[in-house]
């Protein structure tokens, strides 16, 4: 009879101490997976600053050049219509890797000077349209109709020129491209969207999505920076961040 108790008491103190252990291995399992997300979230939130601020640079150096034209031509006594307008424009295309064309563009949306041999294009109509212009936008994406590109077209008015605008094109893949270059860990995908949900640009590209609008888009969020789980495309839980460009009409998306 003894021998039974005491044979029971071992196992129901087995039971407990291997209870306790199981308990113990799933606090140091759940604690690992916690440290392992805040690594994960620190991580993400900090290559999304690094990312929103090389935009913002890029930003500040277009439309810095933008509105530097209007001092720029009166310095040299040139008009926008003088057909040293060109080398004027070309002058700051060398400065800069920003953007690969600068354009003055006609209230009819004729372009009348740039930087660049125009080639095919002669006329820029999306960038003159009124509310447009306020005094400085950014209009795209836009598809190039000759060589398949797509554009952002960084926009400024230029006051007393009646009318006249001062126009930056900016290749979206040239752009992508400096944004990846700011260190990002393996596996990490950029969208640049507008808050409405537009998809301005990706990395990796994705061409039958550029321009599309998508309900629910992550950058139709608050852009406050933080870390969050959304839900991918094929309703697997990935990490994300939103942050806003200075201009406050482009988001930074990063997905892990």
């Amino acid at each position: 009879m003894i021998w039974h108790r005491l044979k029971l008491s071992v196992i129901a103190g087995t039971i407990v101490i291997l209870g306790l252990l199981m308990v113990g291995t799933a606090l140091l399992a759940h604690r690992g997976l916690m440290a392992t997300r805040l690594i994960a979230e620190a991580d993400i939130e900090r290559s999304a600053q690094g990312v929103e601020n090389a935009l913002n640079r890029q930003l500040l150096q277009i439309h810095g050049a933008l509105a530097a034209i209007r001092p720029l031509f009166a310095a040299a006594g040139v008009t926008a219509t003088s057909p040293a307008a060109n080398e004027l424009l070309r002058g700051f295309n060398l400065q800069t890797i920003a953007y690969r064309d600068m354009m003055l563009v006609a209230p009819d949306g004729t372009i009348i000077a740039s930087a660049r041999p125009r080639g095919a294009l002669r006329s820029l109509p999306m960038v003159t349209q009124p509310t447009s212009i306020q005094p400085a936008a950014m209009i795209g994406p836009v598809q190039n109709p000759v060589n398949g590109d797509w554009s952002l077209y960084a926009v400024r008015a230029v006051p007393g020129w009646d009318g006249v605008v001062a126009v930056a094109d900016v290749s979206t893949q040239s752009l992508m491209k400096i944004l990846a270059e700011t260190g990002l860990a393996p596996g990490m995908r950029i969208r640049i969207e507008r808050p409405n949900g537009q998809l301005v640009a990706s990395l990796p590209h994705d061409e039958l999505a550029v321009g599309e609008w998508r309900h629910g888009a992550l950058g139709t969020r608050p852009p406050d920076g933080r870390a969050f789980v959304a839900t991918g495309d094929k309703g697997q839980p990935e990490l994300a961040v939103v942050r806003s460009s200075l201009p406050g009409d482009l988001r930074v998306v990063l997905v892990t």
